[in-house]
C-alpha cells in the first residue's frame, strides 16, 4: 500500500526554513495528485496554513517568536511513500484532507507572534 507523505515547512522573518513531514495511511488509494489538488484549494495564497489548527506539529525555531515572524506554515507537496504512517492522531489522508477543508471553511487563524508569548 502506498501511504501519502505530506511535506511542509516553516519560514521565519529572515527566510530561514525548517522542513517537516507527516505520513498518513492511504487505505482508499487516493493519488498524490488528487491530494495535492484538494489541499491547494484549501490553503491561503502562497499555500499557507496554520499547522496546529489541523493537528500537525509546529516547526518553529527555538528563538520563536521574533517580532516579525509568521505563525503560518507553508505546504511543500505530497508524495506516495512506503514509509509507515506517523501521524500522532492516526488519521488517514482522507481524514486529514477533510480536516484541512473544514478549517479552511472556518478561516485560517493567524496569530501575532508576540501574542503567543503571553498565551503560554
Amino acid at each position: 500500500m502506498n501511504n501519502i507523505k505530506f511535506k511542509y515547512l516553516y519560514r521565519d522573518e529572515s527566510n530561514y526554513k525548517k522542513y517537516g513531514h507527516v505520513v498518513f495511511s492511504n487505505p482508499d488509494g487516493v493519488s498524490a495528485e488528487e491530494v495535492k489538488t484538494r489541499l491547494e484549494k484549501s490553503f491561503l495564497q502562497a499555500l499557507l496554513f496554520n499547522a496546529s489548527q489541523v493537528g500537525l506539529p509546529e516547526l518553529f525555531f527555538e528563538d520563536f517568536p521574533l517580532p516579525n515572524d509568521f505563525t503560518l506554515h507553508e505546504f511543500d507537496g505530497v508524495e506516495t511513500t512506503d514509509e509507515l504512517p506517523n501521524d500522532h492522531r492516526l488519521r488517514t489522508i482522507q481524514q486529514f484532507m477533510k480536516k484541512v477543508e473544514k478549517e479552511s471553511a472556518k478561516r485560517w487563524v493567524v496569530i501575532d507572534p508576540l501574542e503567543r508569548l503571553f498565551r503560554h
